[in-house]
């Protein structure tokens, strides 16, 4: 009975001690941080390429009777015993078969020893050469963070020769794996879905840090699919506008996120508009006016203007209006897309004044409202600002005004009124000038022939 409860008390106390030390041991294991872990996934089952080196030793005499790297490989393990080996690896689970490329992206990596003769034991360590786990047949490492793996295992026989000759033979071998969980990477795209905007050829390229990229894919503008460019691949300036998408896969079987890179090498349009919105297509005005511009591509980024006698480009606002009012002189306006495709400048320049008109009688210049009996009149027409455009002339007896040619002479008796508009559509006042030839009696002429005829009939009869 005191044996009983010793014994009792015995296993309480060890259970109390596993406990504790278990405990201790949980804390030690958190105590020293967490590492980020691949998620335990299903992939192909893979057969996996082994490096081995078979050797025979004699009295302590050790040679290598051969080497290679294989899925599998036959050593002699004893003296009359041969063994056959080949490893399979998966994740958590498998589902199919696939080539082995070197990676796995699982956190769980199941491994599968297969051999004819004998079952060794696989330990397998981390890049650092701390041993994470080991078995035989089927290994089952889980919570494996990012990084390089190296399993081995090896077996070996010896036999009696004779009372002074002990012999042996076996095989070392080992393989690697990589876990990787991370997606790769894309530069010279974004991943914004409107995409990395560009107007010169650009460099594409993925890249991996752990087991490295298989394939770089992309997708041209207007395509329904993806092609396989290696690793990198360049969009030539030369290349069809548009939306480029791109993604990329690991060794490890990681999808990247999907990239965009839009090619925009079309220039914006601007147009200078009058308040009616009616396009103006002169180089001047003298309206209010606003400025707007349209991209088919990457879209208008923003505008600029720059102001009369000014060598600095300003920030403009799509329709701001500049009144016929504002300073006179030259306005300049450019748009500037999201591939920094800069357009064509557009100018307009402001001229409110209107334009002066001389009137010649003859040769001579003469007022307004001048009265000629010369033989011919004519006009002209100047403007400082934007320079005349068009002289206008209502003739004698017309009633609606024709184009007249600056200095064309006319020699119809009548009344003339003249206008001319100058190219900002300032018009000039009227101008009037008449002209008339009809002969009339000159009453001092008639006068002066009388008085002459007198004196010679008085001088004839009294001379």
């Amino acid at each position: 009975m005191v044996k009983t409860k010793r014994k009792g008390i015995l296993r309480t106390l060890l259970c109390a001690v596993f406990a504790l030390c278990f405990a201790v041991g949980l804390s030690s294991l958190f105590a020293n941080g967490t590492t980020a872990y691949a998620a335990a996934v299903t992939t192909p089952k893979y057969a996996i390429p082994i490096t081995y080196s078979t050797w025979y030793s004699s009295n302590g005499g050790k040679s290598t009777t051969g080497s290679g790297t294989s899925t599998s490989f036959s050593a002699r393990i004893g003296q009359f015993t041969s063994s056959t080996y080949s490893v399979s690896l998966y994740g958590s689970g498998s589902s199919g078969t696939a080539t082995w490329d070197g990676c796995i992206k699982s956190s769980t990596v199941t491994i599968v020893l297969s051999s004819s003769k004998g079952t060794p034991t696989v330990s397998v360590t981390d890049s650092s050469g701390k041993g994470v786990g080991s078995g035989t047949k089927t290994i089952t490492l889980t919570g494996l963070a990012d990084g390089k793996y190296t399993a081995s295992f090896s077996a070996s026989g010896g036999w009696l020769v004779n009372a002074r000759q002990y012999d042996s033979a076996g095989f070392n071998a080992y393989f690697t794996f990589t876990v990787d969980s991370n997606a790769p990477t894309i530069s010279g795209a974004a991943t914004s879905s409107t995409g990395k905007y560009t107007n010169s050829s650009t460099y594409v390229s993925a890249s991996d840090s752990v087991s490295g990229i298989s394939a770089l894919y992309v997708k041209a503008p207007n395509s329904s699919s993806y092609s396989n460019v290696g690793t990198s691949t360049t969009i030539s300036n030369t290349a069809t506008n548009g939306l480029y998408s791109f993604y990329a896969k690991d060794k490890a079987g990681n999808t990247s996120r999907t990239y965009f890179l839009y090619l925009d090498t079309v220039k914006p349009t601007g147009k200078i508009k009058n308040s009616n919105g009616t396009e103006i297509t002169g180089s001047y005005t003298n309206q209010t006016f606003s400025y707007s511009a349209t991209d088919s591509g990457s879209g208008i980024s923003y505008l600029q203007y720059k102001k009369p006698g000014s060598s600095s480009w300003l920030t403009y606002t799509s329709g701001t209006s500049i009144s016929a009012s504002a300073a006179s002189g030259t306005y300049q306006f450019r748009a500037v897309d999201n591939a920094w495709n800069i357009s064509a400048t557009k100018s307009i320049t402001i001229d409110s004044s209107k334009p002066t008109m001389t009137l010649y009688s003859g040769d001579v210049s003469v007022s307004n409202g001048f009265k000629s009996i010369a033989n011919y009149i004519k006009a002209t027409a100047t403007d400082s600002g934007s320079g005349v455009k068009t002289i206008y002339v209502k003739k004698p007896g017309a009633s609606s005004y024709t184009e007249y040619a600056s200095g064309t002479q006319l020699t119809a008796d009548g009344a003339y009124s003249f206008y001319c508009v100058d190219n900002a559509g300032n018009a000039s006042q009227t101008y009037t000038i008449s002209m008339d030839h009809t002969k009339t009696y000159d009453y001092e002429f008639g006068r002066r022939v009388r008085e002459n005829v007198e004196r010679r009939v008085y001088s004839n009869r009294f001379g």
